[in-house]
């Protein structure tokens, strides 16, 4: 009798480890694609931004491109052809289909591909060591960079219309000066043509402000999260 017991027992505790398991098992898989989803989002506006200019320049004009930004925004950027990459099938399809890909190198950095086209089979690659902050940097940059082509009453308009277009995943907005919630040493900052980050209500995520020459506008990107 006690064996039967046992057994029961035995098969029971059995039945609730496997259970257990399967549910640790689960929710770290739900976190790794979350993971990958955040960070192809903060990454995705800024990469098809980029691969949006490259795309109509000749070869001489796109290395020029490269260099610029690689020395501006500190992130090695280069451009080669998709067979060139040593990618796997799912890789290169998640590619193909207009995805941005994330690969995580460590902690907070990552290289990142997307394609420049699909008439057009060449890889944007960036590696990024810091990329909430770097992709920040960035994303102002370019941003930046286009709003200043319209007219300034203008600029708000077009601002929604490439949040929308390439998918940003995080927030953009123009705001004024006084009303972008600063202090007066980082309102001092933007004056003087300078890049702020501030840190976000329970520093946890990060706000990136720049000012616009000759505009009223301060552009805000975030609030950006850390990458875990």
């Amino acid at each position: 009798m006690n064996s039967i017991f046992l057994r029961i027992y035995g098969g029971m505790l059995a039945a609730l480890v496997l259970v257990a398991l399967l549910g640790v098992g689960t929710l770290h898989l739900v976190n790794e694609v979350r993971a990958d989803q955040y960070r192809e989002g903060l990454a995705r506006g800024t990469f098809r931004l980029m691969a949006d200019n490259l795309a109509p320049m000749n070869e001489v004009e796109r290395k020029r491109a490269l260099a610029v930004w690689s020395r501006l925004l500190g992130i090695p950027l280069s451009l080669q052809s998709l067979d060139q990459a040593q990618l796997d099938s799912s890789a290169r399809n998640r590619l193909q289909r207009g995805q941005i890909l994330v690969q995580q190198t460590g902690p907070h950095s990552a290289k990142v591909h997307g394609l420049l086209s699909e008439h057009e089979p060449l890889l944007l690659t960036g590696e990024i060591q810091q990329i909430s902050e770097q992709l920040a940097r960035a994303t102002n940059y370019l941003l930046i960079d286009e709003l200043i082509r319209h007219p300034v009453d203008e600029q708000p308009r077009r601002l929604a219309e490439l949040k929308a277009a390439k998918q940003f995943g995080f927030d953009l907005r123009l705001v004024r000066l006084q009303d972008a919630g600063l202090d007066l040493d980082q309102r001092r900052r933007i004056d003087e043509g300078d890049t702020v980050m501030a840190l976000g209500k329970g520093g946890d995520s990060i706000h990136v402000f720049s000012g616009i020459v000759d505009t009223p506008w301060v552009l805000e990107i975030g609030p950006l999260y850390q990458m875990n």
